[in-house]
């Protein structure tokens, strides 16, 4: 799906309980005929803003049209009398999570004036998704029974990146319709329905419902059933799209993973504790508890239940964390946000490649800082933040003296000297830091000791490859010219406790350029003697 294509369905980084309802009420070509006017309704599944009660009254109609035909006797305004009471109860619960999600997206908005950011976007969902598995929780408490067959979870949940495609191509390969034949049936061409069995390629909601009427009839089913299942996959399509751009594919899998791991222990804790009530008394906490969550018991025991039995350390903040909690992990993921992008900019200015060259690893970085816990965090870590600067800064130096160690080790990777750049390219950052004359000299030492280290590595590497390999092969060779494009300037004149390291540095430097000279040298003269030989007669 394009990005184009994806604003049209919401607005913000996150959609509105408008734009949500939007969606769903797409599904079933629904629209409001008494609560709204069409500009009103149009305004409010946009993502624009309503009044509380237009909005109240748009839930309501939406809750009732759904109860319609229900069967039993009618009251005057043709809703089925046996289910007046549910469609109270279940418009108070739509009107509760819509203030509820429409706060959400809101504290997401104030947490991030620095533009869109995937770091902000995963704390705030994880944030949800452990409160919805906590408002989830008294469903199947109540109907336990009915979901016993969903508690087996997959070894790993993937989102497919196009659910209504693979949806689409399963069920023409189930019922035997070829493409040349459904293009026939459809009076289009094949491309167009090669178009549709294309990732990204969203169909519209007429052309959907043909194709659900074919295929229906091809394996006896019934068009209508086929008609919602395509159209919720073509919703979950697009929202899916839409929160993998937000995300990524990884943690997008990690979210729905999460809900359905915590929603299960969620689930069975919420048994234990109102399994003794009696019935009236049971149902009315089940119902505080959907409506309400973890503002009411026995809402913060399911959050220490999934605590006891969450293994990944990255959920523990957030599933601890009660609603009126989360401006304090957001201030802070704001703040790692901002130092990230500080980072950043000064690796713009300063030429570095390498301190931020993994994008990943810069991520997990950021989840690690403000999601896991301080009593789960490395004790050298710990001791590092609540030391004083001067002693942090030591203890730092010494570490990252520690990691450039084992990078020159044997089993180190073959990306072992880009690690060791991005060590000096560290160290050159700290200094800006560095409080004490003290500290600046070693951590510029340090800088140049990693510079020299990638270099003699490089050079390593290239002892172990055979001459004949070195002038097949130009893999060397940029490895090479990255590496010394990524040295520093050295300075004029050189500090005295650095000659040493800086006669090294020279020394394998000129190593390598003699030996990339040397290569250009022999690979020209090869070619000018294959030239002569395939023009002599």
């Amino acid at each position: 799906m394009t990005r184009k294509s994806r604003k049209i369905l919401w607005k913000g980084p996150l959609p509105t309980s408008g734009e949500v309802l939007g969606g769903v009420a797409g599904l079933f070509d629904w629209k409001p005929r008494r609560s709204a006017q069409d500009r009103t309704w149009r305004e409010y599944i946009t993502g624009g803003t309503v009044r509380e009660e237009t909005r109240c009254g748009i839930l309501r109609e939406f809750i009732e049209d759904g109860f319609r035909g229900a069967g039993s006797p009618l009251t005057p305004e043709g809703l089925p009398v046996a289910h007046l009471q549910s469609i109270s109860e279940l418009v108070q619960v739509l009107v509760a999570h819509a203030s509820w999600w429409d706060d959400l997206c809101d504290r997401r908005k104030k947490a991030l004036p620095i533009g869109a950011s995937r770091f902000i976007n995963t704390v705030m969902l994880r944030l949800a998704v452990v409160e919805l598995a906590v408002r989830l929780a008294p469903l199947g408490t109540l109907h336990l029974p009915q979901l016993e067959s969903l508690k087996e979870k997959p070894e790993r949940i993937d989102v497919p990146e196009h659910l209504l495609t693979t949806l689409l191509r399963q069920l023409l390969k189930e019922s035997k319709i070829t493409r040349n034949a459904l293009s026939e049936a459809l009076n289009v061409t094949k491309e167009a329905v090669d178009q549709w069995l294309a990732k990204g390629k969203v169909i519209g909601l007429k052309r959907l419902d043909e194709i659900a009427e074919i295929v229906a009839h091809k394996l006896g089913g019934s068009a209508e059933v086929a008609k919602g299942l395509l159209r919720i996959a073509r919703l979950m399509t697009q929202v899916f799209e839409g929160l993998r751009e937000q995300v990524g594919q990884e943690e997008l899998n990690g979210l729905i993973e999460g809900l359905w791991r915590l929603t299960q222990v969620a689930c069975r804790e919420c048994g234990r504790q109102v399994e003794f009530l009696p019935d009236m008394e049971r149902d009315q906490v089940l119902g505080q508890l959907i409506v309400l969550g973890s503002a009411v018991w026995p809402g913060p025991l399911l959050r220490n239940a999934m605590l006891v039995q969450e293994e990944d350390d990255s959920w523990r903040r957030v599933i601890s964390a009660l609603p009126h909690q989360w401006e304090w992990i957001l201030a802070e993921a704001l703040a790692a946000e901002q130092q990230s992008l500080k980072m950043r900019e000064v690796c713009i200015q300063e030429g570095f490649k390498y301190l931020m060259l993994d994008e990943a690893q810069v991520a997990m970085n950021k989840v690690v800082n403000v999601l896991v816990p301080k009593e789960r965090l490395p004790t050298v870590l710990v001791e590092m933040e609540q030391r004083p600067p001067k002693e942090a800064l030591e203890l730092m130096v010494a570490l990252i003296f520690q990691h450039g160690q084992s990078l020159v080790s044997e089993g180190a990777g073959p990306n072992a000297w880009r690690e060791l750049l991005g060590l000096g390219e560290s160290c050159r950052y700290l200094m800006r830091s560095a409080n004490t004359p003290e500290h600046h000299a070693a951590l510029n030492l340090l800088s140049w000791f990693n510079y020299v280290q990638a270099l003699m590595l490089l050079q390593m590497t290239m002892k172990s490859i055979s001459n004949e390999e070195l002038l097949t092969s130009t893999a060397w060779d940029e490895q090479v010219r990255e590496a010394l494009e990524a040295l520093p300037p050295i300075p004029e004149p050189v500090n005295p406790d650095l000659e040493e390291t800086f006669h090294v540095l020279m020394d394998v430097k000129g190593t390598l350029e003699e030996t990339l000279r040397w290569l250009r040298e022999i690979r020209g003269r090869v070619t000018r003697e294959r030239g002569l030989r395939a023009t002599s007669p």
